[in-house]
């Protein structure tokens, strides 16, 4: 499983699907604000702020549930929108275990998708009066990390249940990624972002984040 430090977030799979090729097509991350309990995160996708390095490879994992020993493909085919989507088509393995999955996600059953993902930059935001945006100021993940820990403690994390205890708070502070990496998509029973998918997912530790929306 991954670390409750890891950012992820969650979408929803679309119906798209390739029984012969053992594909599904997936929105996996939006620009969808999240609440977290420390503040709005907003994961920004304008080419230039996502690394696709890694996840557009060909060779990264489909998890399930964020689990690192739980490879139930490979994901491919990762493009970037108009709509400012992330997306990908993976293809499933004929383990005993993908087998069930896929099947799940044929039969309707599973139909939400999370993303894990690395953080190495953010801005500071505020809506000004006249509804413009202005950056008050951009932080690496390092320093972001020093500043939350001095303000609420060793125990700063991206644990999902916190975010959902703070979800009413109206004076978050805005912080919008603006360069992050992508490293793995995952099949999830639990959703962050539902605007996008099969789903959409993600929380960070120390530069790797992953997150569950």
């Amino acid at each position: 499983m991954a670390s409750m430090n890891t950012p992820l977030r969650t979408a929803s799979i679309s119906r798209e699907i390739d029984i012969d090729q053992r594909t599904v097509a997936l929105a996996c991350s939006s620009e969808e604000p999240y609440r977290r309990w420390w503040g709005v995160e907003i994961l920004d996708h304008s080419p230039s702020s996502v690394d696709l390095t890694r996840l557009g490879d060909n060779r990264h994992p489909l998890l399930l549930q964020h689990d690192m020993d739980e490879q139930i493909g490979v994901v491919r085919d990762v493009t970037i929108g108009a709509d400012k989507v992330l997306r990908c088509k993976p293809k499933f393995s004929k383990s005993a275990k993908a087998e069930e999955i896929f099947q799940d996600i044929v039969d309707e059953i599973r139909s939400l998708v999370s993303i894990g993902y690395m953080i190495d930059e953010l801005q500071e935001e505020r809506t000004l009066e006249d509804g413009t945006t202005e950056v008050v100021r951009t932080l690496s993940f390092a320093d972001f990390q020093t500043e939350m820990r001095a303000k609420h403690g060793d125990a700063f994390d991206f644990n999902r249940a916190a975010d959902a205890a703070s979800a009413n708070s109206s004076d978050q502070p805005v912080f919008r990624v603006t360069r992050w990496t992508p490293y793995e998509v995952s099949i999830v029973s639990v959703p962050a972002d539902a605007t996008v998918g099969v789903g959409r997912a993600a929380g960070a530790v120390g530069g790797t984040a992953s997150s569950t929306k």
